[in-house]
């Protein structure tokens, strides 16, 4: 629900805020939760029969150098970095941008449990806690590290894309993907592209374009 608010561009800012409010709540008590969600999408996504086609998720520039971003609201993360591409509100971009930062942030493991308190009354009890506690560790930096090579392999392109491309946003919304339609959803995502391909955007009615931001624009220099 919260990628089906965030990848819709005519969504309210109050609406935009509210969902990014959430969002920006689990990641600060804990990233792992947000992590952990898009490693499973990516899990589920890798096991479909169309995995193939999330290779046209990713920025595909035509002849005059204009990308469409189109976000299946399925996918939280892409949804995030579609709000940093098309927000034009300055609240809502910084907002997008810390919970970015957080996700991102490598000291930043999650819950890591509560801190050994240095008693040597019961020994047994420190080195069982200590031992959780490493355990804790080792998992979440798996994660971690799983969650930042996906992030590197589909995700960053997106990131940098407005600062490299012209941006559009179609002006029809997808529906969540399911089973039963996303063959055909990826297949129309596929088909829109490769008409936009060696066309320009302007020539396109189903095409709207991302207005320039001098908030965005200055998050590119930090």
């Amino acid at each position: 629900l919260l990628g089906a608010i965030l990848s819709d561009p005519y969504v309210g800012v109050d609406e935009q805020g509210a969902a990014l409010e959430m969002v920006s709540v689990v990641a600060m008590h804990d990233p792992c939760v947000i992590r952990r969600h898009c490693l499973q999408g990516a899990g589920t996504a890798a096991e479909s029969s169309t995995n193939e086609m999330f290779s046209c998720l990713r920025p595909d520039p035509n002849d005059h150098r204009e990308v469409i971003f189109i976000c299946p609201p399925n996918d939280l993360l892409l949804s995030i970095l579609f709000v940093m591409s098309t927000a034009a509100d300055a609240g809502i971009l910084l907002q997008t941008s810390e919970i970015i930062r957080i996700i991102l942030d490598t000291d930043i493991v999650g819950d890591q449990g509560t801190s050994l308190n240095g008693s040597f009354m019961n020994e047994e009890n420190d080195i069982n806690a200590m031992n959780s506690q490493n355990i804790r560790h080792d998992t979440g930096s798996e994660e971690q590290n799983s969650f930042l090579a996906l992030f590197y392999d589909r995700y960053i392109q997106w990131l940098v894309a407005p600062f490299q491309y012209k941006m559009f946003i179609s002006k029809s919304i997808l529906p969540l993907l399911s089973e039963s339609n996303q063959d055909e959803s990826f297949s129309a995502i596929n088909r829109i592209r490769q008409e936009f391909k060696h066309c320009s955007a302007s020539e396109e009615k189903s095409l709207t374009s991302v207005a320039g931001c001098a908030v965005r624009s200055s998050l590119r220099s930090r």
